[in-house]
């Protein structure tokens, strides 16, 4: 069985978009320093949290691109994968999502709340091509982002 080290994100809501993505940056860089595999970040941690009293700009498709994209960078250079907590823009609507980055800095795949039954499959897709078990009593399940350290990754929640 592999061995996964996952690091989890505990960090304070970033106060712009911008230094959501600077967050993020050197989160993952710590993250490999402590030979992490993967990283996981909370929901809508790029750009920002949006609730009551929050100032979060307006949604921003093009922001969204280049901070994926210096997000993978930032993947690449570690190297490590990287669970995105973001947002998605779909018909005009801001939904709650995630990207799953590469360690080769690719954006693999987008879960995206009203997609998930299709996401979840692609997930589980992915960690059986990797040769990556998942102990039992763990699935890839629709219902929060919860992962172990140690011999296996469980996810019970995807947003």
């Amino acid at each position: 069985m592999t061995t996964i080290r996952i690091a989890l994100a505990n960090l304070p809501v970033p106060p712009t978009p911008d230094r959501s993505v600077t967050s993020a940056e050197q989160a993952i860089a710590e993250a490999s320093g402590m030979g992490a595999d993967v990283i996981c970040f909370p929901e809508c941690f790029v750009p920002g949290y949006r609730a009551a009293g929050k100032q979060v700009p307006p949604p921003d498709p093009a922001f969204l691109d280049r901070a994926w994209s210096a997000i993978g960078a930032a993947a690449r250079k570690a190297p490590l994968t990287v669970v995105l907590g973001t947002e998605r823009v779909v018909d005009g609507a801001v939904l709650p999502s995630a990207v799953v980055i590469d360690r080769d800095g690719t954006l693999r795949l987008r879960l995206v709340h009203d997609f998930v039954d299709r996401d979840l499959k692609i997930l589980r897709s992915m960690i059986r091509q990797r040769n990556v078990e998942i102990a039992d009593g763990y699935d890839v399940v629709p219902s929060s982002v919860r992962v172990e350290t140690g011999d296996f990754v469980g996810v019970t929640k995807i947003r």
